[in-house]
Parts: C-alpha cells; sequence; structure tokens
C-alpha cells in the first residue's frame, strides 16, 4: 500500500477517533449541566415542603376535608381550609409542570412525594371533581397534580430508590 494512502487512512481513523470521544465528552457535559439546572429547581420545592407549618397544614387537609360537606365545589369550602387546600394543591400543580416542561425530572419528584402528594389527592379530589363541573369543564382545575398523582401511582418506587441509592454508592 502506498505509504501516502496509509497516512491518509491514519489520519481519517484518528479524526473519527477524536470525532467519537468529543461527541462522548458533548453528550457527557448536556448531561450534567442539565441535572445542574436541576439542582435549585429541586432544593426550592423540597425547602418549601420541609417547614413544620406546611405539612401540618397539610395534615390538617387530612383530618378536615373529610368532615366537609361532599357537595361543595372546591372554592366554597370554608376558610382557612380553604387556603390551605389552594396553596398545598397549588405546590403539587407548579411540581407536575415542572416535570412536564422537563425542568425536574419526575423521578426527582416522585420519591419525596409518593405518600404525601396522593393522600392529599384522596382528601381533595371531590371538591376538586365538583368545581369541575360548576366550571363545566374537566380541565379548568387541578388537573396537573391529578396527572402528578397518575404518575407517582404508576411508578415502581421500590425500584426508583433503589437504582437512585446504587447510582449514589458507585459515584
Amino acid at each position: 500500500m502506498d505509504p501516502s494512502i496509509s497516512l491518509n487512512v491514519a489520519a481519517l481513523v484518528a479524526s473519527l477517533i477524536a470525532l467519537g470521544v468529543s461527541s462522548i465528552i458533548a453528550f457527557q457535559q448536556i448531561r450534567l449541566s442539565r441535572h445542574a439546572n436541576q439542582i435549585p429547581v429541586a432544593l426550592e420545592f423540597l425547602w418549601k415542603m420541609r417547614p413544620a407549618e406546611f405539612l401540618r397544614r397539610e395534615e390538617n387537609l387530612w383530618t378536615e376535608l373529610p368532615k366537609q360537606d361532599a357537595e361543595l365545589p372546591f372554592l366554597e369550602l370554608p376558610q382557612p381550609l380553604r387556603d390551605d387546600a389552594q396553596e398545598i394543591a397549588t405546590f403539587y400543580q407548579t411540581i407536575s409542570y415542572l416535570i412536564a416542561l422537563g425542568v425536574i425530572d419526575e423521578r426527582l419528584a416522585i420519591l419525596p412525594l409518593h405518600y404525601r402528594a396522593p393522600k392529599t389527592w384522596s382528601v381533595i379530589r371531590q371538591f376538586v371533581m365538583n368545581e369541575r363541573a360548576r366550571r363545566a369543564d374537566p380541565l379548568s382545575f387541578l388537573n396537573a397534580f391529578e396527572n402528578l398523582v397518575g404518575i407517582i401511582n404508576s411508578s415502581d418506587v421500590d425500584d426508583l430508590s433503589g437504582k437512585l441509592f446504587r447510582n449514589a454508592m458507585r459515584q
């Protein structure tokens, strides 16, 4: 084989290897950048759930909403119960939007919310349905929160948790 052809083939192979390595590094950088962008958002939403006052207000919904007239639309719940329900439901609604927009990975939301969000949905659901019926629009009120609960309920939390901690141990 002609030495110039061999040299050209070697240069081509080296170029392809360099392109492959550069592509791998670029994809890793994109992945790391995406995770870095999620950290402030994740910390913010987890921090909002952390205060004892938020947790007390949510737990109060669990005990007080079942005592209310099941025919009431959400926006006719008595005060301050309505304000608590609105703030907590809006929190979950926002998390659902962040997942849908790809701002946070759904797995990042499922693990810390897999108990509280479905439990809260179970006590406000009837009032939300009544509100939607009053508006004559099934997608007019807290539908993203309902979707979040559907995602959580269809997830294998044990598997997600195991994968998370296995990945953490490897790093």
